[in-house]
This record gives C-alpha cells, structure tokens and sequence, in this order.
C-alpha cells in the first residue's frame, strides 16, 4: 500500500512538471508570434528664421534664339543637296532640290492654258462690243481665265518648291534628308539653328519673379566657363507658372567667339540686390519626395508620445545646403531632419537633438 502511494505521488510530481513545461512552451511560443515593434529614432531641429541676402540666382539652360525645322511642301526625288552638318547658310540658300521634269511639264502645261484663257477673253470682249458674242460668253471666258491662273499658280509655286530654302541665317544641325532620297510633303529635310544671339531659358520662384522687369539686366554664368560672367537682358516673363510656382523667363545674351555659347549648355542666372529680409531656412536633406513635390515630417507630441507628422511644403530661395520654406511649415515646429526614410506619417519615433533623447 505504501509503495502505490509512493507511485501515485511520483506520478502527479511528474504530471505537475510535464503541465509547467508545456505551459511556460506555449506562453513562449506566444510571445515569439508577437511582432516586435521597433521605434525608429530621428534627429530634429527647431525650424527658425535667419536673416538671408536678397540675391536673385537660378539655374537654367541656354537655347537658341532662332530654331527652325524645315519640311518639305513637295513631293520628288533629291538629285541635288547644298548643305552639310554644320554649314553655315544664309536666308533664302538652296538646302536640296528634287526632281523638277514633271513639274517643270505641269508648268508649261498651266502656262500655255493660262494665256490662251486670256487671249480668248480679249477676243470675246472685243466681239461683244461689236455684238457678236453674248454676255454670258463673256462670263465664261472670264471663269476660264480664272480657273487657268488658279492651275498656274499651282504648277508654278510646285516648280519653286522642288528647291528647298533656308528660311533663316544659321548653322544646319540636322539634315535628314540625302542624295536620292524621295520627299513627301511634311518629311523633314533639315534643321538650322541661329545662335548669334542666344537665350538662357530658366524657371523663377514666385517670391523673385516679381523682382524682375522684361529690360532689367542680369549677370549670367556658365559651368562650362567658370571665371566668365555674361550680361544678358531679360526679354520674357511668363504669367503663368507651374504647379511648383515657378514661372519661366528668358534672358538674351550676345554670342561671341571667346567664350562661345552652344545650344544645351548649363548656366547660371544671377543678380544682386543686397537687400535683407527674414526667411524660415531648413536642410535641403529634410526634404521627403521630390522639389516639385516637397514635404517634411515634424515630431508633435500626442497622448505622451513623439508623433512624426508628414507635412506639404512650399520652397523658395535657395542658399547653398539650406532652402527657403514659404509656407507649410510654422517657426518653432520640430523639423525632422535626419532618419525621415525610417518614420510614417502618424507613427510612433525617438526625437533626439544635439543635447537630450525625447520619446
């Protein structure tokens, strides 16, 4: 009796040690099934005014005064071409020409039904003053003569199409068309740029836009000629920006043979007001997205925990690393400025600053 005692009470040790060890498996078990929540850490700023210098500079891009495609009215084979990549041609010079017999044919043809139109008009005109031709004679040689001139101006304006011109003075950058080749109307032939005057096409922000007059003079800078400076004129501002408010404007600038400009080439719009003004200034790296479309993260505190709040902005000015908000964003917020790439609009993050961790 004793020893089935001892079992029983071996057993139930057992049993109560089996149930605590399968017990304390599934509350592990359960706790590894638990995603682990990890707060990403960000660093802020205090988004403060500084004192900025009012000096106008943008980026654009210099483009040709003058670019014209030229296409072909016509219809024929080339037999002739007078211009090659790079020629330089005049206003009104021949490009190429194409096969004239048929229509130099359909020309005569025109003609010689042109002045015969005539001539029968003249003669019926001067029968009917003598009554021997009716009026209505009369009106139907002079629907002749008409219909005659429209088919010769027709025939004669083919003729002088089959010699295809320059439209402006400038320099042939593309030419398509080559020995041989057949032209329909509407091929391109060629494409001639004047570059005797260039222009700097660049977008301006709405706060400096205003600054500007068509007349005013500007400073220009190309990359490509560093310790050059250009003085160009302002000759377009467009009343119309884009959905970045950026409004186009064009500058004009005298080409020259020492520091010649070529179409495509990267400049630098700059003028100088000296005059000072205060402007909330961030990071250019606190940006999230794109210039166009920029936005920030600013830490509010919500419920006793740093929340990131994703907020749209708009730029302005730029200085070196540091650009100008104009709106969205008030003096005094916490600025994300580093580790936005780890924070979601509305999500939990550790704010640090130079001297102390909030969470």
């Amino acid at each position: 009796m004793k020893i089935a005692r001892n079992i029983i009470i071996a057993a139930l040790f057992v049993g109560g040690i089996v149930f605590l060890l399968l017990r304390n498996k599934a509350s592990m078990e359960a706790k590894a099934s638990q995603p682990i929540v990890l707060i990403p850490t960000v660093t802020i700023q205090i988004a403060e005014a500084q004192s900025i210098t009012e000096n106008l500079e943008v980026n654009g891009t210099i483009a040709a005064q003058n670019e014209v495609a030229v296409i072909s009215e016509t219809q024929g084979r080339i037999i002739a071409v007078y211009a090659k990549l790079g020629d330089r041609v005049g206003s009104g010079s021949a490009l190429v020409k194409v096969d004239t017999v048929l229509k130099y044919s359909a020309y005569l043809v025109a003609k010689s039904s042109f002045d015969k139109a005539k001539r029968d008009l003249e003669r019926l005109t001067q029968l009917r003053k003598e009554n021997n031709a009716s009026e209505a004679e009369v009106e139907g040689a002079e629907l002749n003569v008409q219909n005659a001139k429209a088919q010769f101006i027709a025939a004669e304006r083919q003729l002088h199409d089959a010699r295809i011109t320059a439209p402006i003075t400038g320099t042939v950058v593309e030419r398509p068309a080559s020995m041989g080749m057949m032209l329909v109307p509407g091929a391109p032939v060629a494409t001639i740029v004047d570059v005797t005057t260039v222009k700097l096409r660049a977008n301006m922000p709405e706060q400096e836009v205003l600054k500007l007059r068509v007349g005013d003079k500007v400073i220009v800078k190309a990359d490509v000629y560093p310790d050059a400076k250009f003085t160009g004129t302002v000759s377009f501002i467009s009343i119309k920006g884009d959905a970045a408010h950026n409004y186009p404007i064009e500058v004009l600038l005298p080409n020259n043979n020492t520091h010649p400009f070529k179409v495509g080439m990267s400049a630098k719009l700059s003028r100088r007001t000296n005059e000072a003004r205060e402007a909330l200034m961030i990071p250019r790296l606190a940006i999230v997205g794109s210039i166009k479309s920029p936005s920030v993260y600013v830490v509010e505190t919500e419920n006793g925990k740093m929340i990131a709040k994703m907020k749209s902005i708009v730029l302005g000015a730029e200085r070196g690393t540091n650009i100008e908000v104009v709106s969205g964003l008030q003096r005094g917020e916490r600025l994300v400025v580093s580790g936005q790439n780890n924070a979601r609009n509305g999500g939990e993050v550790i704010a640090q600053t130079q001297t102390a961790v909030e969470k």
